[in-house]
């Protein structure tokens, strides 16, 4: 079967690949665009040199040509002021089973 299809996956995330760590933690590339369908709820509080993020854990499904840019501990920022890290990826493909294809990560 085909790719899942752009019109079912209605919202747009930026992801922002983990490159590395610095002197002051994680380091993150440029921030890209992806549209995809997700299922998340907030999992905790951090506190960020004084400002409060809430970072949410749930599932992210995406065009399977997207996978590359979800690598592990990528940050994700589902909407504004709403974060949440790659923890998996997962590249579905047909495999003669009937299924769209699509690429599945696990945000926590």
């Amino acid at each position: 079967m085909a790719a899942i299809p752009e019109w079912m996956l209605p919202h747009t995330v930026t992801v922002e690949p983990l490159t590395g760590n610095g002197a002051y933690g994680p380091v993150f590339g440029q921030g890209v665009e992806v549209s995809v369908s997700r299922s998340v709820q907030a999992a905790d509080r951090v506190e960020d040199g004084g400002k409060h993020t809430t970072v949410y854990e749930g599932t992210l499904v995406a065009v399977p040509d997207k996978a590359g840019l979800f690598s592990v501990g990528s940050r994700v920022t589902l909407w504004p002021g709403a974060l949440g890290f790659v923890r998996d990826v997962h590249l579905n493909i047909d495999g003669d089973q009937g299924i769209w294809e699509h690429t599945e990560v696990t945000i926590g």
